[in-house]
């Protein structure tokens, strides 16, 4: 099986969770490594679980219909540079899969970026894959966030390019914000192997995330995909998906 990955420091759009980003560790995007990443000299640990009704990836469905993943994932982060691990398993068979992620986060005026290398293991195929990542967000508006994602795969020689564009409500202050976002995909050799450059898929959904406490948060996501050219010469269907978790930060 051919993993799609968190984009990174890919663990769940725009989110600023780790756990919904829009594949998961997938949940490895630019929100997960630009939360996690730090500037000042503090350490900063961050931690979460979530369950996802599908293990969504580059547009794809990795596990059988009807199966659902169980996720949690761990980032330290000191001085620019982040250490994560993402880990999860199908909630109805023996597939299992655990990334190692190592990030260096920078600014650059209104952008955000991060460079990011992530190891992946899929234990039940006995297969592996090396995934070099970059990242940059636009914060200088005041209602949008914007971001484009790129991964290079050595294991499929090919590349991968993420757009999106979030719009961050605050429902209630410092507690509550609503998240909606749409997102472009391009498959560069990722996915199809026999193609330079394929439209991937077009996805739409909305984030919360609630503040329970200073260290707690609560989240939940919900996202429908349209297959594009690549993913249709593939036979791949159209996609929706819900996730919910909790993570923890000091």
């Amino acid at each position: 099986m051919m993993k799609s990955t968190l984009t990174a420091a890919a663990l769940l759009v725009g989110l600023s969770l780790p756990a919904l980003s829009s594949d998961e560790p997938e949940f490895q995007s630019f929100h997960y490594l630009g939360k996690h990443g730090s500037s000042d000299s503090a350490v900063e640990f961050t931690a979460s679980s979530y369950w996802s009704s599908k293990y969504l990836s580059k547009g794809r469905s990795l596990l059988d219909k009807g199966e659902g993943l169980v996720a949690m994932d761990a980032a330290v982060s000191y001085n620019n540079w982040t250490l994560a691990a993402w880990y999860a398993v199908s909630d109805s068979s023996s597939f299992d899969e655990l990334d190692i992620i190592v990030a260096y986060n920078f600014e650059l005026g209104d952008f955000d970026g991060y460079l990011a290398y992530t190891r992946v293991e899929l234990f039940d195929d006995n297969w592996a894959d090396d995934e070099f990542e970059l990242g940059v967000a636009y914060n200088g508006w005041d209602k949008f966030d914007a971001s484009a994602t790129y991964i290079y795969s050595r294991e499929s020689s090919g590349g991968y390019l993420e757009l999106e564009l979030a719009a961050p409500i605050e429902v209630i202050e410092e507690r509550l914000t609503v998240t909606p976002f749409i997102q472009q995909a391009f498959d560069f050799g990722y996915v199809q192997d026999d193609s330079d450059f394929t439209l991937n898929h077009f996805q739409v959904g909305v984030v919360a995330d609630l503040t329970i406490t200073e260290n707690w948060n609560l989240f939940g996501r919900f996202d429908y995909s349209w297959s594009q050219d690549g993913l249709k010469d593939l036979n791949h269907k159209d996609q929706s998906r819900v996730a919910a978790g909790f993570a923890y930060s000091f």
